[in-house]
């Protein structure tokens, strides 16, 4: 079953064929390796006996069915006591063929808002904001009006469950860049339209959503941005507005987005390779996006998102297990030289728990999933952008979870990702017994 995600308009072949010219890249046949450096061995107590050579056949033969370059994995159980495998596949570029590590970053596209979510569950708890806000009443006169056409206010609990009335219009893709380094930029869209959306435009988040949102900005369009139905009243899964209830965060907690999520939530759990900036993260240990025209795999530049908290956080496999066993045991963290508290059990389950279209504080919860001859219902969220996929969902029933990231598109391939994701459940051993953490 697909999650309901957005798809970029940049996915087209005629702009890729552009965005490989100006990557300057050559096309390099794919050439899938294990990476037999990553000590993924120390915790292969997750797998079952004999499940460690048939997930790293699966994988290989995944990526390489699908020319995917580079991938990581985790798995997590026990979030008690937890246990995580966590392994890198392949590499983060085909210009470099350095390998992937379960600490290479990756951009998380969609999984960002789940972490967006974990810090307004955080911001709430601890007093800064509340979920039946209305987010006008955040915004100060320096800020920008939201002109609803559906008239009644916006509400955070109508922007965490896409039941608040904006859409992603045609304006979204005037988000996306590239940043060069010097103080200019390129809409990517320009790349392939010139002049579709001026360089001069917004690329800073409170900018773009005042340009998208108010009727005096550049990009409004109250048809195209909005569904026109009050909010609470239709479902319509919206990057912008993702981005919107990020920047509530930032306008509750006088604190960007990037610095509360750092301040709260990277720093306690020692996610050293996760962050919404890119020019904190070790750039030399970033996956590079990947792309596919005539079957024939390259690299493309890294780009920035004007709407960052939507989709641009990057984070390693291992990193993210760590989050992910902290969920799931109820906000909580145990290592071996420590027990790191980022959120109360109340305030998780609230998190998790749907409110409305199958959604609780972005965190996705009614996914049916089938594997092992039983319907599973899964939590979690995915991820699609050019250049990169991904997945993170866990098992609430057995406590297991998994994570995957990989540097190219997703495309048609939703099916046979999911059937993978499947096998790596099904190869867990769930250990109820109380172990070894990191």
């Amino acid at each position: 079953m697909e999650y309901p995600n957005i798809k970029s308009v940049f996915a087209q072949p005629l702009l890729l064929f552009i965005l490989l010219i100006s990557n300057n890249g050559s096309a390099v046949d794919t050439k899938i390796s294990e990476n037999h450096h990553d000590r993924a061995e120390a915790y292969t107590e997750v797998l079952k006996p004999g499940k460690k050579q048939t997930i790293n056949r699966l994988i290989k033969k995944y990526m390489a069915d699908n020319k995917i370059p580079g991938m990581a994995v985790a798995i997590v159980t026990n979030p008690k006591k937890p246990v995580i495998w966590s392994k890198g596949y392949g590499v983060k570029s085909l210009v470099s063929n350095e390998r992937v590590t379960r600490n290479t970053s990756f951009w998380l596209a969609s999984i960002s808002k789940v972490v967006v979510g974990t810090a307004i569950a955080k911001a709430q708890e601890d007093g800064y904001l509340y979920l039946d806000q209305e987010i006008q009443n955040l915004l100060t006169g320096d800020n920008f009006n939201i002109d609803n056409p559906g008239s009644s206010p916006i509400t955070i609990r109508d922007l965490v469950t896409h039941s608040s009335g904006i859409k992603d219009g045609t304006a979204y893709q005037c988000s996306y860049y590239i940043d060069h380094g010097d103080g200019t930029h390129t809409k990517l869209v320009n790349l392939i339209e010139p002049g579709l959306c001026p360089d001069s435009s917004p690329i800073t988040l409170d900018g773009f959503l005042g340009a998208y949102l108010d009727s005096e900005g550049e990009f409004y369009d109250s048809s195209s941005n909005y569904t026109g139905l009050p909010p609470g009243q239709g479902y319509k899964y919206s990057n912008i507005a993702a981005a919107l209830a990020g920047y509530a965060v930032e306008l509750s907690t006088s604190l960007t987005l990037a610095e509360y999520a750092e301040q709260e939530i990277f720093s306690p759990l020692g996610m050293h390779n996760t962050s919404w900036n890119f020019s904190k993260l070790n750039q030399s240990n970033l996956a590079a996006p990947h792309t596919t025209l005539d079957n024939t795999l390259s690299a493309i530049p890294f780009y920035e998102l004007a709407t960052w908290p939507d989709g641009g956080l990057r984070s390693s496999a291992s990193d993210m297990a760590k989050f992910l066993a902290t969920i799931m045991n109820e906000g909580t963290f145990f290592s071996r030289k420590s027990e790191v508290r980022i959120l109360e059990p109340g305030s998780v389950t609230q998190m998790l728990t749907p409110i409305q279209n199958g959604f609780g504080i972005f965190w996705y919860s009614d996914w049916l999933w089938n594997y092992g001859g039983k319907d599973h219902i899964l939590i979690g969220h995915n991820g699609a952008e050019i250049g990169y996929f991904s997945y993170m969902v866990f098992n609430p029933k057995d406590n297991v979870g998994v994570i995957l990231l990989a540097n190219t598109d997703r495309g048609d391939k939703i099916e046979s990702i999911e059937e993978l994701i499947k096998d790596l459940f099904e190869a867990t051993q769930v250990r109820r017994q109380p172990v070894s953490g990191l």
